[in-house]
């Protein structure tokens, strides 16, 4: 009767730590398959900070830099002092140009991209700003020997020279903001990579996005 009484207890104990266990591996099973859940089907406010942050939206803005290569010509022309204007000295004239080649780069500002969380149906709104121009390179290297024209006494000076480039660069800085075509191709640039970034991210993590581009924020 003893042995009969301690053998039913102990297996109660077995039978109870049983259940434990069985509990714990419950408990387990259940939180795994919640960090699972959230790691790899994040919920929407998650997948939208994926695709709206900042740091891809600027490395995509750089990739999509347009750059157009172009020729110019920088002049310089001053006329003759007034009392020899019409001499044949022509003392003070001095005429000087030269050519060279350079980059426009044109670019859209990440900062001012605007990326709207995902809708039910999967609609992501995206709005793009205007490019514009960010830098008007020369390549040295291809700068021209100066030509030369000058009347008695009288040369053109360095500070002359540089003011002539200075003043180049800033035409063609003027010419290419005014250039839409070539401004409406970096805005496609950037917008094409964009819509690949938004789908492609969405497929890593089982969502079918689209793109829809607004004209304003």
């Amino acid at each position: 009767m003893g042995n009969g009484s301690k053998n039913q207890k102990k297996r109660s104990r077995v039978s109870i730590s049983a259940v434990l266990l069985s509990l714990v591996g419950i408990v387990f099973f259940v939180l795994a398959g919640w960090q699972a859940k959230e790691m790899f089907f994040p919920d929407k406010k998650a997948q939208a900070a994926v695709i709206t942050e900042q740091s891809s939206v600027k490395t995509i803005c750089e990739l999509a830099t347009l750059r157009s290569f172009y020729h110019n010509v920088a002049v310089f022309e001053k006329e003759a002092d007034a009392i020899f204007r019409y001499g044949v000295a022509q003392v003070g004239a001095k005429k000087m140009w030269m050519e060279y080649s350079g980059i426009v780069e044109l670019v859209v500002d990440a900062g001012k991209i605007v990326i709207h969380e995902p809708s039910a149906d999967g609609t992501v709104e995206v709005y793009v700003p205007d490019a514009t121009v960010k830098n008007v390179t020369a390549d040295k290297e291809s700068l021209s020997d100066p030509l030369i024209e000058t009347g008695w006494f009288t040369e053109v000076t360095a500070e002359e020279m540089t003011a002539a480039f200075a003043e180049a660069q800033a035409n063609m800085k003027q010419e290419a903001e005014k250039d839409q075509m070539l401004l409406d191709r970096a805005k496609e640039n950037a917008k094409k990579l964009l819509e690949q970034y938004i789908i492609n991210t969405g497929k890593g993590m089982g969502e079918n996005y689209t793109v829809k581009w607004l004209t304003s924020p």
